[in-house]
């Protein structure tokens, strides 16, 4: 009997995925378990193998399909088969389903009689401005086409006449449809945005001191980011409510602390996962987050690589802003935007004096966290950045 190849869940937030490409052409061998057509999911890249042995007998969806987990693909022959009975096969499973008992009969169209009801004044007008009463819906007694109607289809017409010219269309699809996808889920939670102002000049003399050091002795890049991912492990430690979320109408609170990097590639916005950050060292931090850089850039990212994030952070401080208010990345509970480090004067010790400011803006589910644990998370946030010895940097 054929086999039907069906695209499995990847993930358990995967309803929908793209095909990218097909590894085998139809007529092609295939053996278990080997790779035969490429999806896009999550913003990432991932193969799927072959359910069993034979030859790829129809692709029921090529490239650039956008299908739903658990439809058929395509189908794998076996040597004693015909065509034939692989074509029934296939009718069989592509027929749609019928209600028995129940005769199909001719919807009646009746909207062109309703719509062909016009007063003598409105077919007049619509004659003079070539205008197809068919179109224009009546709002007069019995649904009847009134002048006024065809004045207000005249109008619209004119405002059609002078939209924008358009350049070029690009399809909303794979990455980007994903990417709108979680940004409408995300802005449809209840979600607020709080700010708060860190100081960080005396974590940034110590920063610049040991950044050398740790390019020299370990080769990794010490950056502000894995700084600030340190700080959010601990300041989540205590306020753990916000490394949860709200999952099938109940409030998951997280033991393992994975942050999430919203990072901006060619291919549109991904969240790589800095997965067990809260059993890392500020070295091994800084070397996952540029391990997962790379391979973002090299479209090397696998699902495991964008998935179980519970806390997300997206730094725009790089293009010069300062304050932003993030859309949550569902279903986690908080994200927290980061601006840039600006040189600013402020008043320290009755004195006025140049300082290293920083931004953050933090969004998060009020169904999860109300306004006051929220706060108290960004103000403990705030104090374990302006004081260095609790990230211990010189480790």
């Amino acid at each position: 009997m054929p086999v039907k190849i069906i695209m499995p869940r990847l993930t358990d937030m995967t309803l929908k995925v793209l095909i990218v490409k097909w590894l085998k052409k139809e007529g092609d061998e295939v053996r278990e378990g080997e790779p035969v057509f490429e999806v896009e999911t999550a913003k990432v890249s991932e193969e799927v193998e072959s359910p069993a042995s034979g030859k790829l007998y129809k692709i029921l969806a090529p490239e650039g399909t956008e299908i739903s987990v658990l439809e058929v693909v395509g189908i794998i022959s076996k040597p004693d088969e015909s065509n034939q009975e692989l074509d029934e096969f296939i009718k069989r499973i592509s027929a749609p389903a019928k209600v028995v008992g129940v005769e199909e009969k001719p919807i009646p169209i009746r909207g062109s009689e309703r719509r062909m009801k016009a007063s003598p004044a409105a077919k007049k007008l619509a004659r003079e401005h070539g205008i197809d009463l068919v179109s224009v819906k009546g709002t007069g007694l019995g649904e009847m086409i009134t002048r006024e109607d065809i004045l207000k289809t005249i109008e619209q017409s004119k405002i059609a006449a002078v939209e924008p010219e358009i350049d070029k269309t690009i399809p909303l699809t794979g990455v980007r449809k994903t990417i709108a996808d979680q940004m409408i889920k995300g802005y449809q939670n209840p979600q607020l945005t709080i700010t708060a102002e860190a100081d960080l000049t005396q974590i940034f003399k110590v920063y610049r001191e040991v950044r050398s050091r740790f390019e020299e002795e370990r080769h990794i890049k010490l950056t502000l980011l894995h700084l600030l991912i340190k700080a959010i492990v601990l300041a989540l430690r205590d306020y753990p409510i916000l490394n949860s979320a709200l999952m099938n109408g109940e409030i998951k609170v997280f033991k393992d602390i994975n942050i999430a990097v919203a990072v901006a590639t060619e291919k549109g916005l991904v969240v790589p996962v800095v997965h067990h950050a809260h059993s890392k060292t500020l070295v091994e931090i800084a070397s996952s987050v540029q391990n997962l850089s790379r391979k973002a850039r090299n479209d090397e990212l696998s699902i495991k690589d964008v998935t179980g994030g519970t806390f997300t952070i997206s730094n725009l401080g790089a293009f010069g802003v300062n304050i932003f208010t993030p859309i949550l990345n569902p279903p986690q509970c908080a994200i927290l935007g980061v601006g840039q480090l600006t040189d600013k004067i402020a008043v320290v010790g009755g004195k006025m004096a140049v300082r290293k400011l920083l931004t953050l803006s933090l969004t998060f589910d009020h169904r999860i966290v109300d306004g006051v644990p929220a706060a108290q998370f960004l103000r403990k946030l705030k104090e374990i950045l302006e004081k260095p010895s609790v990230l211990h940097l010189q480790s």
